[in-house]
């Protein structure tokens, strides 16, 4: 799994409050002296690429592209099997990692989603 994806699930988690977690996740990892320049500088460096290069600013709101209904009906599954509702959970999990995976996660499309499921997910 890649740094975007780590950390656009780190974002998920965090919510609008993510700088506040990327601020007290920095200051806690600094080892002991007066490195606040060192901290404020990574908090910039690390905020820059989350918003700016990865495009991830927002990605709390990102919902799965399509839902388990368009899953089984691009896969052919029934929800009403057991293992085909587990298997519908663990695609709509791996949707959102391949969308945070994406160049632009917030400006991808469902057909673009569905020919990635076809493609990564069929035989």
């Amino acid at each position: 799994v890649s740094d975007k994806v780590l950390a656009g699930r780190c974002l998920r988690r965090a919510g609008v409050r993510w700088k506040i977690a990327l601020l007290l996740a920095l200051v806690q990892a600094r080892d002991g002296g007066g490195v606040q320049q060192q901290v404020e500088e990574r908090f910039e460096e690390l905020e820059k690429r989350i918003v700016d290069v990865w495009g991830l600013s927002g990605c709390w709101d990102m919902k799965p592209l399509l839902d388990g209904g368009k899953i089984c009906q691009v896969l052919n599954l029934d929800k009403k099997k057991k293992e085909d509702g587990i298997k519908i959970g663990v695609l709509t999990r791996e949707m959102i990692d391949w969308q945070l995976s994406q160049e632009k996660p917030l400006k991808v499309t469902g057909a673009q989603a569905e020919a990635w499921l076809l493609e990564s997910h069929t035989v």
